[in-house]
């Protein structure tokens, strides 16, 4: 069989400094000659200087016509003609000619492009497909090649690279790239893989962006459902209180209409950077006009961040709040101001003759029904810093009456909504700032229709923002204690309600500064006398808070990141390190709770634990038979049976189990984990390996969880457990089944009223598995570490956290034990010190260094004269690192470190 072959055009970029660039094209002739041929082109660039291999003819518009030369004017079938050009980028930014006419009659080739994948960190590999816009009649070639992104390869990918082919006929072809999963909580990481050098084809996209998303249970994720007050404390949905420690991200309530350092980053990451480093909130602040959907964003590079192009500014709100509920995160949105600009409203009030109060409440109803039901979004700051309203005065002006206003209309449309109300700029002719006087509030508390709703807010700045009075006092910083709880404090420590800093920050380059920041952490912790003991009852969290800001775009900025936009300033980080500690915590023990697995011949059990070093893996050996593991109130429990007969231990701080081979994460969020969600939330019951097996494979090739859901409930099994049960009875069975508890009566009205209305039971119990409370740690975390049954196991965790200077992962611990029974320890140490977390650590040091090193981290103390220099000695005269290691590791004195990992309150069996 033969094809035949039309002639064809290719184009690449040779060459790249950012605002030029030099091309190449390649006019290829086909079956039949080309005699005396010309091309033309239309072309997003101005050519600057053509190479001898052609000439310009004309230029029209951007309609560019050239012909060959005395040597390659005239192509025989099959022959090629190449010429060259520097030009200059136009504005679209575009290097690829939109068109090519060869003597006037339209061509083209095949344009290549790789588009983007995600997967998550439980798989084995991600694929990126490499796609032809058309099949070509003769091979196509392109060459591949990873990039480090925020993901390392060697850490967390397969670095690769290579070349795909693709046959005449070929439209698509794949490149797969190993991972490496591990058990660190690491939030969503990238790399990308780039194109070049193609034969036969013109490459129209060369990048793509692959993402990592984490499958780790991160510190920030431990809050269920809904939050709302009692007292003065936040608490969620299980009773547990809550410290709100946000950070402002500004930018869509500007002419800009997105946040700030889009132009530098990608938002993901920047939202990944600031769950890593404690904040677990985000106040969001965007204005009316961004909401009306006429104005786009202006300050967004959509190379960095292709799936915000076309977006307008709700949409990326909506974008921020889905990503902020996958990394633990929740979302306070501010309403900023009234038109796109800085700042409050020019006039100090929620309203202007433009934005009137109606628009005003109108656009919160708005969000308030688009976020109904998702936990994620906090509620409304109702209005950014009103500094020129009254307070309970009933005018025109009365910011505590537009507050209810405004606030029973939000909560008639969503009742879980938290109403955030800040203060004026005045209160019966005493000055604060703006929007930090709340003295009204005092005497004519704001009422809301709904109960435990009503969250107050204040902003305070330092004196190099302004020069206020109090700041001059001979007292100063004494005075300012007696200041905060004068004019927010007191709503927090009367327990009238919660309160919420949702402004405060500096650059801290001024000494006054540094002392007024010293003073509002400590009070916000509970000190409010600042003598450095907490006044504040124990099981109870200190005040809210919201730093101003992420942002760097400011001259003497307060912002978190300097201004690279990627590194955090140490100074502030420090500052506020107090209030950084405060995270949500952890979700509480449920009793009873029981989980089998089967851990056969061949099948290694890993458990995720929390060494005194970090999160990191111990593995129970296999041929341990039909296991149990049972949470309960002190942590969990382990039943399993060997050649001896039944054995029971007992462990804390284990957030998962799963087999190595097949990845079962009972508590997180993989394909495993939700069907055997189901299985429990439906059949009542755990579920055994084929079943789980079966429905986790549909998943992976395109089922969805209310797909596995309605075959579960049309199952036999399935109708006699639930075929009887009433609407309200099947709720509450999901709420047994799935929460451990009974369900609340405004719950079972929720969903029953659901079931009412059209809703299927699959799609709700699928929402039941679903929920941030189903996927929360049962086990709690106590402080006693993991015990375990394998001192092999325990050893490698030790020597690898001692050596590699970070806890060992799940795929490091199984390659270390893969030598089967008879361990040699000695050859474990060299073959950790052949690693790449040992070279780039330790392995960097001296002698002398390496020696004091083992001292620090083995013993963990500085070494003495005698030993050091006894070290020292015996490396000079030909003893081996591994050998000077493996004494350090098995000696004595490290044996109580090695049990911390190996048996700490639990005998080794």
């Amino acid at each position: 069989m033969t094809t035949d072959m039309s002639p064809y055009v290719k184009f690449r970029v040779t060459a790249d400094w950012g605002d030029g660039f030099n091309g190449e094209i390649c006019i290829v002739a086909g079956d039949d000659p080309l005699r005396d041929w010309s091309l033309s082109f239309l072309a997003p660039f101005t050519i600057d200087a053509m190479w001898t291999s052609a000439t310009i003819t004309s230029v029209v518009d951007q309609l560019i016509t050239v012909r060959g030369v005395e040597w390659n004017h005239s192509l025989a079938p099959g022959q090629v003609a190449t010429f060259g050009f520097t030009a200059a980028r136009g504005a679209s930014g575009t290097d690829m000619p939109a068109g090519f006419f060869l003597d006037g009659v339209a061509v083209s080739a095949p344009a290549i492009s790789v588009a983007d994948a995600k997967v998550s960190e439980a798989a084995d590999s991600l694929s990126f497909t490499i796609s032809l816009s058309e099949a070509s009649s003769i091979p196509v070639s392109v060459d591949w090649k990873t990039a480090d992104g925020t993901a390392m390869a060697g850490a967390d990918y397969e670095a690769g690279f290579g070349t795909v082919v693709f046959a005449p006929g070929q439209t698509s072809q794949t490149v797969t790239i190993g991972l490496l999963p591990d058990a660190v909580p690491e939030g969503r990481e990238t790399f990308s893989i780039g194109l070049s050098n193609v034969n036969g084809a013109s490459i129209a996209d060369g990048q793509a962006i692959g993402t990592i998303m984490d499958d780790d249970v991160g510190a920030n994720n431990g809050a269920v459902g809904f939050i709302s007050t009692s007292g003065n404390q936040f608490v969620d949905e299980a009773g547990q209180t809550i410290r709100l420690g946000a950070v402002n991200w500004y930018g869509m309530e500007t002419t800009r209409f997105a946040p700030d350092g889009l132009d530098q980053r990608n938002w993901m990451d920047m939202m990944d950077q600031m769950a890593e480093l404690g904040f677990n909130a985000i106040r969001l602040p965007f204005s009316s006009q961004a909401l009306a959907g006429e104005d786009m964003p202006t300050n967004i590079n959509y190379r960095l961040n292709p799936d915000l192009a076309g977006l307008t500014p709700l949409e990326i709100m909506d974008k921020i709040v889905g990503y902020a509920s996958e990394i633990g995160m929740r979302v306070l949105l501010d309403r900023h101001r009234g038109e796109a600009g800085d700042g409050p409203n020019d006039n100090g009030l929620w309203y202007d003759e433009v934005y009137t109060e109606q628009a005003w409440i109108d656009d919160w109803v708005m969000l308030a029904d688009r976020y109904a039901g998702n936990p994620t979004v906090l509620g409304a700051d109702l209005s950014n810093e009103p500094f020129n309203g009254t307070w309970g005065d009933g005018s025109a002006t009365d910011w505590k009456a537009a507050a209810e206003r405004a606030g029973n209309a939000i909560l008639e449309a969503n009742p879980n909504w938290l109403i955030v109300v800040e203060g004026t700029g005045w209160y019966k002719n005493e000055g604060y700032w703006w929007g930090g006087n709340l003295m009204g509030a005092a005497e004519a508390p704001v009422v809301l229709n709904v109960a435990n709703r009503l969250v107050y807010s204040a902003h305070d700045y330092p004196p190099s923002l302004f020069p206020q009075s109090f700041f001059d006092d001979p007292a100063y910083p004494e005075n300012l204690p007696g200041l905060f709880e004068k004019m927010w404090g007191h709503i927090y420590s009367s327990g009238t309600a919660p309160v919420l800093l949702g402004e405060f920050g500096s650059s801290l380059s001024d000494a006054k500064d540094a002392a007024w920041m010293e003073k509002l952490v400590a009070y916000l912790n509970g000190d409010f006398d600042t003598d450095g003991v907490s006044d504040i009852p124990a099981g109870q969290q200190g005040i809210s808070w919201a730093y101003w800001a992420w942002n760097t775009n400011e001259g003497q900025s307060t912002g978190i990141l300097d201004t690279d936009w990627k590194t955090p300033v140490a100074s502030k980080l420090d500052a506020i390190s107090t209030l950084l500690a405060e995270r949500f915590p952890p979700a509480g023990a449920n009793g009873g709770d029981g989980m089998w697995v089967s851990a056969a011949d061949g099948d290694t059990a890993s458990l995720p634990w929390l060494s005194p070093d970090g999160d990191g893996v111990i593995a129970l050996r296999a041929g341990l038979g039909e296991t149990s593991l049972t949470a309960q109130e002190s942590g969990w429990q382990l039943q399993w049976h060997d050649a001896e007969g039944a054995h029971t231990g007992r462990f804390a701080d284990v957030a998962a189990v799963a087999t190595l081979d097949g990845r079962i994460d009972f508590l997180g969020t993989s394909d495993a984990a939700m069907v055997d969600a189901l299985y429990r939330t439906l059949l009542g019951r755990v579920s055994e390996v084929a079943g789980r097996s079966y429905w986790t494979e549909a998943l992976q090739e395109g089922a969805v969880l209310q797909d596995i859901a309605a075959s579960m409930l049309g199952s036999a099994e399935g109708v006699a457990v639930n075929g009887d049960l009433s609407d309200t009875a099947f709720v509450q069975r999901l709420y047994n089944q799935t929460l451990f508890r009974d369900g609340e009566a405004e719950g079972l009205t929720y969903w029953v009223n659901s079931l009412g209305h059209g809703a299927s039971r699959a799609e709700v119990a699928v929402q039941f598995a679903a929920s941030p409370e189903a996927q929360s740690d049962p086990g709690g975390v106590a402080s006693a570490g993991l015990k375990t049954v394998d001192p092999d196991a325990a050893w490698a965790g030790f020597s690898f956290a001692a050596l590699a200077g970070r806890a060992i992962a799940a795929g490091e611990l199984r390659g270390l034990l893969a030598g089967g029974e008879a361990l040699d320890r000695a050859a474990m140490v060299g073959e950790i010190m052949q690693g790449g977390a040992y070279q780039l650590g330790l392995g960097t040091l001296g002698d002398a260094g390496f020696v004091a090193a083992l001292y620090e981290k083995v013993l963990h103390r500085e070494g003495d004269a005698g030993g050091l220099a006894f070290y020292a000695e015996a490396l000079a005269d030909g003893a081996s690192r591994q050998e000077v290691a493996t004494q350090f590791l098995t000696s004595q004195e490290a044996q109580p470190f090695h049990q911390a990992y190996a048996g700490q309150g639990l005998d080794l069996l």
